[in-house]
């Protein structure tokens, strides 16, 4: 599910009164526009969750098969109970969940409401990929942030530290 098409397709958004189960991933990778909202009244199921502006909210667990990701200041996520996923990663995000986080990863602030550890992109990056996504000041080399960083998760590759 794309949020940032169908929104610029004239949908405002998408209300699943039970579970919602995606087979594949629901992507919103645009930082400073509007998208689709999805709304979610009992569990959501899918294999990657990429949001940045929407608006999400879960009722009750999320389960991701492989990333959680919301980044940039615009969006908001909740989730009502549990998130379950194989790494999250909250990177300057509204992003709440009620419940447990099962799952590795980190955020950015202490502020984000999600029990995992306050880290950074710089430091979780594998030393030997830093070159390939950081300038030697240490800011990210994509000129949409972490776009590369989270296309390389999504391709598999293994660049976050303890992952091997």
């Amino acid at each position: 599910i794309d949020l940032d098409a169908l929104y610029w397709d004239g949908v405002a958004g998408i209300w699943a009164e039970q579970d919602l189960v995606v087979n594949g991933a629901i992507f919103n990778w645009e930082i400073d526009t509007p998208a689709c909202f999805l709304a979610v009244g009992r569990d959501l199921i899918c294999k990657n969750l990429v949001a940045s502006s929407a608006d999400i909210r879960i009722g009750r667990d999320a389960r991701i098969y492989g990333l959680l990701s919301s980044t940039y200041n615009h969006g908001f996520i909740e989730i009502g109970h549990d998130a379950h996923a194989k790494t999250i990663i909250i990177d300057d995000h509204t992003t709440i969940v009620r419940g447990k986080a099962e799952a590795r990863g980190w955020k950015d602030a202490d502020h984000v409401e999600i029990a995992l550890p306050v880290s950074s992109w710089i430091k979780e990056v594998r030393p030997k990929f830093r070159a390939e996504f950081f300038d030697s000041d240490g800011e990210m080399i994509c000129p949409n942030g972490n776009v590369d960083l989270l296309q390389a998760l999504l391709a598999g590759r293994d660049i976050l530290r303890g992952t091997a």
